[in-house]
């Protein structure tokens, strides 16, 4: 946070001595659910970037405990008031760079949430996990919630490392894990949504900074490669977290329906699928154990106008319910990471 900014915050908070912990209320939605923690305001007009601000250092205790925080009943409550807010935890803000679903960039950082029919479920996953670089940290703003289903479930990634047990995890921890993407006319995003360019050496710079493999299989196809571990280590509460794409890059993952229409295509060409570094399939049966793990170990609350979420994207998971209705989250992107050796 630059000193101007940081100097009008001061200002408004010697003015409003009352902008503490103690305006608003922290609980859990049950004694069994640990994530979100939930600030609420306690009073009409409580601006949450002033209030973060304020209490940074409590709330980023509570983020590494819980692993997410949800803001509820404060006064920024439009798309414009939730960039300030994400701006004032941290200025700066990530693109969505080698994203692997459709999005679209509402604005400098800010983004819609991925943009799949509403009755297909997004299967629990921390952000990037697939590649190299990823946000340290994920806001979500809920807009306008669905008039059914819709939420953002929620899982600790440390629980998961726990509730997989040793045989998985140490597998996970031995190997990397290779994800390939191909990238075809009329099959899944394009790369030139994926790199944002038409220009094929700033995909190729790109994919050589960032340690990518990569080829033209001709000249509107390209395939990329890349290793990443399964596991890492939390850079500050320095936990093994579980920290992977596996289970929804495999082709397993496909829904039946997909699987038939991708049916004709061979393997290597799919959109994506993951394999171990030395070139061995992935078992399916440990694939779907992670699946079930994950449907074990997600929470749910639901969305109400005007939420604001804060997940530290390598503590904790998340994914979406399928939805009727509009339905309208949007999302933003902080403190680019790289892995770090467990």
């Amino acid at each position: 946070m630059d000193g101007a900014v940081n100097k009008k915050i001061e200002r408004r908070s010697r003015q409003r001595p009352d902008l503490n912990e103690k305006a608003v209320k922290r609980f859990f939605f049950s004694e069994e659910q640990k994530l979100p923690l939930v600030f609420r305001a306690e009073y009409a007009g409580l601006d949450l970037r002033i209030w973060l601000s304020e209490n940074a250092a409590l709330i980023k205790r509570e983020l590494n405990a819980s692993g997410a925080v949800l803001f509820r009943g404060f006064a920024n409550t439009s798309i414009e008031e939730f960039n300030q807010v994400v701006r004032a935890w941290n200025p700066e803000l990530m693109d969505y760079d080698f994203g692997s679903t459709p999005r679209t960039n509402l604005k400098a950082g800010i983004y819609t949430s991925t943009e799949y029919p509403a009755d297909q479920e997004i299967v629990m996953h921390n952000e990037m996990a697939y590649t190299g670089k990823y946000p340290a940290y994920l806001w979500f703003y809920c807009h306008q919630p669905a008039e059914s289903g819709g939420q953002t479930p929620l899982a600790d990634s440390r629980e998961v490392y726990k509730m997989l047990g040793q045989e998985i995890t140490q597998l996970f921890e031995s190997r990397k894990i290779v994800y390939c993407r191909n990238y075809k006319p009329g099959i899944d995003v394009p790369w030139t949504s994926v790199f944002r360019t038409t220009d094929k050496q700033a995909v190729e710079a790109f994919c050589t900074d960032h340690n990518i493999d990569f080829e033209w299989v001709n000249d509107e196809h390209l395939r990329t490669r890349e290793a990443c571990p399964g596991v890492i280590t939390h850079p500050e509460t320095r936990e093994k977290v579980w920290f992977n794409q596996a289970h929804l890059f495999h082709i397993s993952n496909l829904s039946e329906e997909l699987a038939g229409q991708l049916a004709m295509i061979p393997e290597a060409d799919l959109p994506r699928n993951v394999y171990w570094d030395n070139g061995e399939p992935m078992d399916t049966a440990i694939l779907d154990k992670i699946r079930s793990t994950f449907r074990q170990a997600k929470v749910k609350f639901d969305w109400q106008a005007g939420d604001m979420l804060l997940v530290d994207n390598l503590l904790a998971s998340h994914g979406r319910e399928p939805y009727s209705g509009s339905r309208k989250i949007l999302v933003a992107m902080q403190g680019a990471l790289t892995a770090e050796p467990i």
